[in-house]
């Protein structure tokens, strides 16, 4: 199991990217936790993406952010994006 503690995200665009990354294909909750505890940031891991298809595949492609958004909206109009994983040893 992954023990890495992944810190409250404060900023909208953080949290965004961090939902943005979590949805998509080939990315868990452990390759989620590596690459948050590897870049310190979603938005930064995001921003490397030949490394994140180095090792899940050529083809990796991150969600589509307007698709994240609008389903937030379509579930509560009054969306704000919030991601949680539980990770091993963390409550």
């Amino acid at each position: 199991m992954v023990e890495v503690p992944i810190e409250h995200a404060a900023e909208k665009d953080e949290r965004l990217a961090r939902l943005q990354l979590a949805r998509s294909h080939k990315i868990g909750p452990k390759r989620f936790a590596s690459l948050i505890e590897r870049f310190g940031s979603a938005q930064r891991a995001l921003k490397d993406p030949g490394f994140i298809r180095q090792r899940v595949g050529k083809d990796w492609r991150p969600a589509s952010l307007s698709a994240i958004k609008e389903e937030g909206k379509a579930l509560n109009p009054n969306y704000s994006p919030v991601i949680c994983f539980r990770v091993a040893g963390m409550v």
